[in-house]
């Protein structure tokens, strides 16, 4: 599919760290994984229709994980991540809409989330409880304060297409990420499933 809403490794804890804590960082957009057409949860008893969606996913360059000692190691920076609809931008409500303009204000990448990579940002996280644990979320995504400098990237920044796919990045991915993306209801007759089961004529290099 296309990431253009107008046309339509790392983690966030090891053993070790602790969940990130809420409040607002500096951050940069360091992946954005197409997840295809998906099914959604009936809502208050009224089905939805599929949607496309995404997965991005922040990089706070100024805040890293700990090592076995307890140590900042400063070759990984936490990462922040949500699978959000992608959504037309006419649809000023959406979450995927309100991201987008949060990262370009000035609509320089054309509503195009495969250009994303690297567009700095100022990150709000909270925490939320799931099943006894917390988590660090996505709060909100707004533009840089005037004047603010937010270092570069650390860690390559990644797009993953189902139109185009990267095997060697998927094969990358982790196993439930690659469970989402193959379960998307278009997964089936796919440049993906072709490339993962050798393409038609057994010659593709994956």
């Amino acid at each position: 599919m296309s990431l253009n809403a107008k046309k339509i490794k790392g983690n966030t804890k090891s053993n070790n760290t602790p969940v990130l804590a809420a409040g607002n960082y500096p951050a940069r957009v360091v992946q954005v994984i197409d997840l295809g057409l998906q099914n959604r949860p009936a809502w208050k008893g009224q089905e939805k229709p599929p949607c496309n969606q995404v997965w991005v996913t922040y990089e706070l360059p100024t805040e890293f994980m700990l090592d076995e000692d307890g140590n900042e190691d400063d070759t990984r920076p936490r990462w922040v991540s949500e699978k959000m609809n992608l959504f037309s931008m006419s649809q000023e409500n959406a979450t995927s809409t309100k991201r987008l303009k949060g990262l370009d204000p000035n609509d320089t990448l054309d509503g195009d989330w495969s250009r994303a990579i690297g567009m700095p940002c100022t990150l709000t996280v909270v925490n939320k409880e799931y099943k006894g644990n917390t988590y660090a979320n996505v709060g909100g995504v707004t533009p840089p304060m005037k004047g603010m400098i937010i270092p570069d990237l650390i860690n390559e920044g990644k797009v993953f297409m189902l139109d185009e796919p990267d095997m060697e990045m998927f094969n990358d991915l982790p196993d439930f990420l690659k469970d989402m993306i193959t379960a998307n209801i278009e997964f089936k007759g796919s440049p993906l499933e072709q490339a993962m089961l050798g393409g038609d004529d057994g010659d593709r290099p994956y």
